[in-house]
């Protein structure tokens, strides 16, 4: 069974995207506001 949730801005409201992030020990995978309001790391 899979989990599902809504995911979007609590600003804007819009869709989150996903994408990855660049960081030192590699790549994690995060969702960012396409309005550049925020970003949040993926577990």
């Amino acid at each position: 069974m899979w989990m599902s949730v809504n995911d979007t801005c609590g600003k804007c409201d819009k869709k989150l995207l996903y994408d990855m992030l660049k960081v030192k020990n590699g790549l994690v995978q995060i969702s960012k506001c396409p309005n550049g309001h925020k970003k949040i790391k993926s577990p």
